[in-house]
């Protein structure tokens, strides 16, 4: 009776295991890069749910009104202040915090993907039928 216990056996079954490891892995990564590109605001920018960050330029800051030539309105973590942006729609919290860090964290009931890093000065929207509801820090 022959048998199939033999190291020539055993050698070509690893081989065959490794073989469809390996492919099933480049599946995996495939697929993670395909849903990464498929992903809303895709390769990672978060455009339309978050505000500038440190690598990116930041916009110039808006003229305050009535303000005088040159004189322009900067982010500082008291202004503007989270409770005035409470009950604005999500444009004009966006015109509120521009230059500011800022990102939503939950959209009508649905969680967005968020980072775990503590920033103080980064403001945190939580946004219901298009307004503003919480704002939190960090």
């Amino acid at each position: 009776m022959p048998t199939t216990d033999t190291p020539l056996y055993r050698r070509h079954t690893h081989r065959r295991a490794s073989h469809w490891m390996g492919c099933a892995g480049a599946a995996l990564c495939l697929a993670f890069a395909a849903a990464v590109h498929a992903a809303p605001g895709g390769h990672g920018n978060g455009m339309g749910t978050q505000g500038p960050a440190d690598s990116m330029p930041a916009p110039m800051p808006a003229p305050m009104p009535n303000a005088t030539p040159g004189q322009t309105r900067a982010c500082t973590p008291e202004a503007p202040a989270d409770q005035a942006l409470v009950g604005k729609s999500l444009g004009e919290a966006k015109a509120m915090l521009r230059g500011c860090p800022w990102r939503i964290g939950m959209q009508d009931g649905k969680a967005m993907p968020t980072t775990r890093d503590y920033r103080p000065d980064r403001r945190t929207l939580t946004i219901d039928n298009d307004k503003v509801t919480s704002v939190s820090r960090g």
